[in-house]
């Protein structure tokens, strides 16, 4: 599927349906890469395989994750590994109410940067007392594009779909293909039959 071979201060990357490229080898140490320098299509594969990501992303991902980082390596896994898997896992939450509102929170906290949101529902004031990503200027607006401005303002490089619909209402196959991980808070027990 991939390749990497490395020569002196040559590397050369070869992509199943993208080719075969050489590069200079201090692509891969850190240094501010000039985009330019390689061929659309394979600048296009890096960036979605997170090889290469924006300047901003990395400094404040390395700030604003410092403690996880230095947690992962206490467990003996690989920090840098751990952090990508948790940036390129899509949650999908069904129902961001009380407990899908709070499992939102700590999964922004986490680094999840993707999410599907599903909810019938708008902010109401009795949510005031155990919502808190909802505010009394929310009152009236669905609950998934609140939430989804929420993540925004805190995500480094958010990804959100959002459905302002019962779970009933979507194709269910193709919800569970599109996600890696599911939080299902529904506001009753006959919602669990569905599952």
């Amino acid at each position: 599927d991939q390749s990497l071979v490395a020569r002196s201060e040559i590397i050369t990357l070869t992509f199943r349906g993208v080719g075969a490229t050489e590069l200079p080898a201090d692509l891969f140490t850190g240094v501010p890469l000039d985009a330019s320098l390689l061929p659309n299509n394979l600048y296009q594969e890096l960036k979605s395989r997170n090889i290469i990501v924006n300047a901003e992303y990395g400094q404040a991902a390395s700030e604003r994750f410092s403690r996880q980082h230095d947690y992962l390596v206490t467990l003996g896994a690989d920090p840098n590994l751990g952090h990508l898997k948790i940036t390129e896992a899509r949650v999908g939450i069904i129902g961001v109410g009380a407990l899908g509102s709070c499992a939102l929170q700590a999964f922004v906290g986490a680094g999840v940067q993707k999410f599907t949101l599903i909810d019938p529902d708008v902010v109401c004031p009795s949510n005031m007392n155990r919502q808190y990503i909802y505010g009394s200027g929310d009152i009236g607006r669905p609950k998934v594009d609140v939430a989804k401005q929420w993540v925004v303002d805190r995500a480094i490089r958010p990804e959100i779909t959002t459905h302002f619909c019962s779970f009933h209402d979507l194709n269910a196959e193709v919800f569970f293909h599109e996600v890696d991980f599911v939080v299902a808070t529904f506001d009753g027990p006959s919602m669990n039959s569905v599952l």
